[in-house]
């Protein structure tokens, strides 16, 4: 997914998913988007 010039250490990912999580969990009462330690993201609704 990413190109050989990668740099780790930047915050990227984590910017994109605070800025997905104030659109997609408005007006919920739990958060919808959550994080999947090791693994990722996704979305639930329980």
């Amino acid at each position: 997914m990413w190109d050989y010039h990668f740099d780790p250490q930047t915050n990227v990912i984590d910017v994109h998913m605070s800025r997905l999580r104030q659109k997609i969990d408005k007006g919920f009462d739990k958060p919808l988007l959550q994080t999947v330690r090791g693994a990722g993201y996704t979305l639930r609704a329980e």
